[in-house]
C-alpha cells in the first residue's frame, strides 16, 4: 500500500485517505456498484454478474464466475467455468478448461478438456485439446492436444496440428485445408525406429509432402554433425477409416552426408510411418515434418 492512499472499490482508483474516516471493507453493493454491470436499453434491464468462486471476478450483464480464481471481465452472458479460467468480454463465451482464456469474440468454447487452451477470437470457435489454441475467424476446431487453428472452418484434429482453412464452398469442418505437423525422435543405434505422422480423420484425401532431415549429435563412432535432408510426396486417401496409398509416392534426397542411413516411407492405419535406421553408437536426431493438404 502507498503511504496516504487506499484502493476506493466505487472510484475504482486510489485515493488520499481520510485520517478523520473510519476504515471499513465495502459492501456487496458498493463491490457490484463497483463492478458496472448495466445495460442502456431500459426494456432490457442487465442481468446481474455472479461470482461465486473463491477468489473469482464477474463482470458485465448475465457474466458467470463459478469457480476458484475465474475472472469474467465484461461483455454479455460470458461463462468462466474453469478453475483459473477468464474471459475478457464478447457475448456467449465458454471457457470451461483450466487456466483457459477467450479474449473475446461470440460464442467460442473452451471445453473442460481444453486445459491451458486459449481462443484470441472470432465465432463460434472450440477448442478441447490440452494447451490448444484458435487464433481466430469462424467456426474453426482444436482438438488435439496442443494443435492450433485459424481461418474458416479449420479443423486441427492431431496432437500438434496447425490447420489453417478458409473453406466457403463447402462450409463443412476440415472439408478443404491445409495441415501440418511435426515429429521427432532420438535413436543411438542401428535399430529401425518408426515417426509415426497420424492420419485418423474417415472419408478424406491427403496429398502429403513430408520433410525429413536430421543430425547426429554424439555418440563414439561416426562424424558429430553428419546431417542428412529428404523429400517424400504421397497420396494418401481414407475410406470408412481405412488408409491407403494412392499409385506410387517418390522419394529425393536432397543432400546426405552419410549414405548407411536409411529412410523409408509405408502408410498405415495409424497414418503415415518414416522408419529410420541408423548405425552403433551414433546419437542422431531425426525430424518429420508433414505439409498436408485435406479435401473431403
Amino acid at each position: 500500500m502507498i503511504a496516504g492512499l487506499i484502493y476506493d472499490p466505487i472510484l475504482g482508483r486510489l485515493r488520499k485517505k481520510d485520517p478523520a474516516a473510519a476504515q471499513t471493507p465495502p459492501t456487496q453493493a458498493e463491490v457490484l456498484a463497483a463492478l458496472k454491470y448495466y445495460d442502456e436499453d431500459t426494456t432490457n434491464p442487465a442481468t446481474a454478474p455472479v461470482a461465486s468462486g473463491s477468489f473469482s471476478i464477474a463482470q458485465g450483464d448475465g457474466a458467470t464466475s463459478t469457480v476458484n480464481y475465474s475472472t469474467v471481465s465484461g461483455g454479455l452472458t460470458n461463462s468462466a467455468t474453469g478453475v483459473g479460467s477468464s474471459i475478457g468480454g464478447g457475448q456467449l463465451n465458454t471457457s470451461a478448461g483450466l487456466n483457459s482464456r477467450i479474449s473475446g469474440g461470440l460464442s467460442n468454447t473452451i471445453s473442460s478438456g481444453g486445459t491451458h487452451a486459449t481462443i484470441c477470437g472470432g465465432n463460434a470457435n472450440g477448442a478441447s485439446g490440452v494447451a490448444s489454441v484458435v487464433l481466430g475467424g469462424q467456426e474453426n476446431d482444436s482438438d488435439g492436444d496442443f494443435s492450433t487453428s485459424r481461418g474458416h472452418y479449420a479443423q486441427a484434429n492431431e496432437d500438434g496440428g496447425n490447420a489453417t482453412s478458409f473453406d466457403r464452398q463447402h462450409n463443412q469442418s476440415g472439408s478443404a485445408q491445409n495441415q501440418k505437423l511435426t515429429r521427432s525422435i532420438e535413436v543411438t543405434d542401428d535399430t529401425p525406429t518408426d515417426i509415426t505422422l497420424p492420419i485418423t480423420t474417415a472419408d478424406k484425401t491427403f496429398a502429403c509432402l513430408i520433410r525429413v532431415s536430421g543430425r547426429q549429435t554424439g555418440g563414439t563412432a561416426g562424424t558429430v554433425g553428419d546431417s542428412f535432408y529428404d523429400e517424400f510426396k504421397i497420396l494418401v486417401k481414407d475410406i470408412g477409416g481405412v488408409n491407403s496409398k494412392v499409385g506410387s509416392y517418390t522419394e529425393d534426397t536432397i543432400a546426405e552426408d552419410n549414405s548407411n542411413w536409411v529412410r523409408t516411407i509405408a502408410v498405415t492405419a495409424s497414418g503415415v510411418i518414416i522408419t529410420f535406421t541408423g548405425e552403433v553408437d551414433q546419437t542422431i536426431t531425426v525430424l518429420a515434418e508433414m505439409d498436408r493438404g485435406e479435401t473431403a
